[in-house]
């Protein structure tokens, strides 16, 4: 598996500087995929810090989403 991980703002903080896509925090298996419209996620912690996928094509993917939705907020 790979995993896409957050960093933390500092090193005391537990505040993400880019936490993974909204729409895929909390999901596993066929409702993170569907969500994120990528074939093979397996979960996203739901509090966006850690994410994984079966490929590491796919885990590139939800790190670029994530950063796409960072930048629109």
């Amino acid at each position: 598996m790979f995993r896409v991980q957050a960093v933390s703002k500092s090193s005391s903080s537990f505040e993400n500087r880019v936490s993974l896509c909204k729409a895929y925090r909390g999901l596993r298996g066929d409702a993170l995929n569907e969500a994120s419209g990528l074939p093979d996620c397996e979960f996203v912690h739901a509090a966006g810090f850690i994410g994984g996928a079966w490929s590491k094509d796919t885990a590139i993917k939800m790190a670029e989403n994530s950063l796409k939705e960072f930048e629109t907020e």
